[in-house]
């Protein structure tokens, strides 16, 4: 009640808010259990992974390796259960709802249009929120969305109608080689939650499929130097990060 999420009208009674009744939608739920069940377990953990694994840049060696005493990375884990993967799958779709992470600033930031008919790939997309959003918006694009299988279980009932034969989900591992020659291979909120070394992995991966004038787009957060913003503006942007901020890499 301190923070409004409900209300107390009279006293003895417990009331709801506009704030609560977000609790009712789904992908705000999963985001808000992704924080409790997740992130939170992990952050609790981060001084006890910065001493046993200083300026370490392995993906297993995280306050979130810690708190699910593992030796996996959290995508590993996470993947490797529907019921955790669905929920990750929900809280990243929550996070385009919010006006500063709105996939408009992504659709209208690049000129889709002067691709023409091209063959687009979303590497990480999840259940497909943002290539549904391209779709939607130019015509001419075909869509491949690919990430781990898990995560994308049920994602073609959220295609529409007039878009299924437009936009496709494929099972894949972004470091495994790709297997798909397209015009335009796209990173959305990819490269952040990954030391410097996996994103090279990452980016090596495509190599096999690349053809001459292929395109790759990287949609990401660069964090400015500490101290050279607002510090409000640069406390919201260190909140971007999942993994970068549960490991000893950051």
């Amino acid at each position: 009640m301190s923070l409004r999420v409900f209300h107390e009208p009279e006293p003895g009674m417990v009331a709801h808010t506009q704030a609560s009744k977000l609790l009712t939608k789904e992908t705000f739920d999963s985001w808000l259990r992704t924080g409790t069940h997740e992130m939170w377990p992990a952050a609790t953990k981060l001084v006890d992974a910065l001493q046993k694994w200083p300026a370490s840049e392995d993906s297993s060696e995280t306050g979130f390796a810690l708190a699910n005493n593992t030796k996996a990375s959290i995508y590993d884990i996470i993947s490797a259960d529907p019921v955790r993967a669905q929920r990750f799958a929900g809280a990243m779709k929550a996070y385009t709802n919010s006006p500063e992470y709105d996939l408009a600033h992504f659709v209208d930031q690049y000129n889709w249009k002067s691709l023409g008919s091209a063959k687009v790939v979303d590497i990480g997309g999840a259940q497909g929120h943002a290539g549904i959003a391209l779709a939607k918006q130019f015509p001419s694009l075909s869509l491949i969305i690919q990430d781990f299988p898990s995560i994308m279980e049920g994602a073609e009932a959220g295609v529409p109608e007039e878009l299924k034969d437009r936009v496709n989900f494929m099972g894949y591992e972004f470091f495994e080689k790709q297997t798909v020659q397209a015009d335009v291979y796209y990173y959305h909120w990819v490269f952040h939650n990954w030391p410097d070394k996996y994103a090279v992995q990452i980016l090596r991966a495509l190599i096999p499929a690349l053809k001459p004038n292929a395109i790759i787009i990287i949609n990401d957060t660069v964090m400015p130097q500490p101290g050279s913003i607002a510090q409000w503006r640069e406390k919201d942007l260190r909140y971007v990060t999942v993994e970068l901020a549960l490991s000893p890499s950051m």
